[in-house]
Formats: structure tokens, sequence, C-alpha cells
């Protein structure tokens, strides 16, 4: 039977990778949001150097409506990440906690069955002198 602490430490490694994939994916959709941040400047600068470029207003509009809609949603993924990857962080902290409190506890049983153990062979030892 597995001790509790290698249970634990099993269970750590695997949480472990879950909030790395969290926190990449937070990552990813903060790249996202940059982007789309750097798509709405280049279509402003489009539309105040309108009368250089032969391009319709219209359509930059809309391109400038696209973006924010789609800003807002990934805003919102960002937030439903975001908190996917601090819980993923807390049941690691947790998860490290018990694994050390798991392993002090097997190594107090350690401890405790070395000292039975010398103290039954000090009694024999005693009781045949």
């Amino acid at each position: 039977m597995q001790s509790s602490s290698k249970r634990y430490k099993k269970l750590l490694k695997a949480q472990r990778l879950i909030k790395l994939r969290d926190e990449m994916q937070v990552r990813i959709l903060e790249k996202e949001k940059n982007k789309l941040d750097e798509d709405k400047l280049a279509m402003y600068d489009m539309l105040q150097k309108l009368d250089k470029i032969t391009c319709d207003p219209v359509i930059i509009s809309k391109a400038l409506s696209r973006n924010a809609v789609s800003k807002r949603q990934v805003e919102q993924s960002i937030a439903i990440e975001t908190q996917k990857f601090l819980q993923s962080q807390h049941r690691v902290e947790l998860l490290q906690t018990k694994q050390i409190e798991a392993s002090r506890m097997e190594e107090r049983k350690r401890v405790e069955a070395n000292i039975i153990e010398r103290v039954a062979l000090q009694t024999i030892k005693v009781s045949f002198t």
C-alpha cells in the first residue's frame, strides 16, 4: 500500500500540470486581447488618415464594432480562465500542505517505531542480565 505522502505527491504533480495549463490559457487569451487592441488602434489610424487612403469608413466602423465584441468576449474568457487558474493554484497549495503533513506524520510513526524497538531491545537485554 502506498503511503499517503506518496499519494499526495502524485496528486500534487497532476494538479501542478492542471495549474500550468490554466495559466497558459490565461496568457493566450491576454495575447489575443492585446492583438485586438493593436487592431483597434490600427483601424483608428485608418479612420484618421481616411483622406489619404481609399477605404470606406463604414467598413472600418463595422470592423471596429466586431473588434469591440470580440474584445468583450475575450475579456469574459480571461475572467473565467483566471478564476480557474486561481482555483488550481489554491488546490496546489492545499495539496502541498497535506503532503507535508502526511510526510511529518509518517516520520513521527517511523521515529515512534524505532523508539519502541529500542525500548523493547533494552528491556530484553535488562531481563537477560
